[in-house]
């Protein structure tokens, strides 16, 4: 039973790579996210855009964790964690870039 513990418990330093390579992951999936939604509105048919971006994000971020997590759940876990982390701190990201980005309206001052 104590022979098994290293294979069992992983280092940290594993544990925090896949939490840095899931925390990619969600990066690059909600960044296209964005980037989808505001082409495809523009579009002129936004329902084949979100379709196609849907499957091809989705089949990503699903071999990307088979990939990293290799029959592991703790590096599941960590990879999912990085994931749902990425999430506000691109939704954060992207609100400070349009708020840097964002065109005043001209007013008319018609004195």
């Amino acid at each position: 039973m104590i022979n098994t513990l290293p294979v069992i418990l992983h280092t940290p330093l594993t544990l925090f790579t896949t939490l840095i390579l899931g925390f990619a992951i969600g990066g690059l999936f909600f960044l296209s996210l964005w980037w989808v939604i505001s082409s495809g509105l523009l579009s002129k048919r936004p329902a084949l855009w979100f379709v196609t971006s849907f499957f091809i994000r989705i089949s990503v971020c699903l071999f990307s964790f088979y990939l990293i997590a290799d029959g592991d759940p703790q590096r599941l876990i960590c990879a999912l964690t990085g994931f749902v982390i990425a999430r506000p701190i691109i939704k954060l990201l992207i609100g400070k870039t349009r708020l840097k980005t964002k065109i005043k309206p001209e007013t008319n001052n018609a004195t």
